[in-house]
């Protein structure tokens, strides 16, 4: 919360999510898991990975896709 801009994300991401304050976005953010979706198209598998209500770290893969080898 001593980081002027993600306190301003916290606080913008509480309203939206109707959370008591920023910090309470923050632990939520915290403890809430990535979810993964895995997708396989002839030969092709994609994870798309996704946390509901909240932004994924800069630099993090959001998509990854896979082809089969074997095929």
């Amino acid at each position: 919360m001593l980081n002027p801009e993600k306190k301003a994300y916290y606080r913008q991401r509480a309203k939206a999510l109707k959370l008591s304050n920023a910090y309470t976005a923050a632990i939520t953010d915290y403890m809430r898991k990535p979810k993964v979706k895995k997708t396989q198209d002839s030969g092709t598998i994609t994870y798309r990975i996704n946390k509901p209500g909240f932004a994924l770290k800069e630099g993090m893969n959001s998509e990854i896709t896979d082809t089969d080898s074997t095929s």
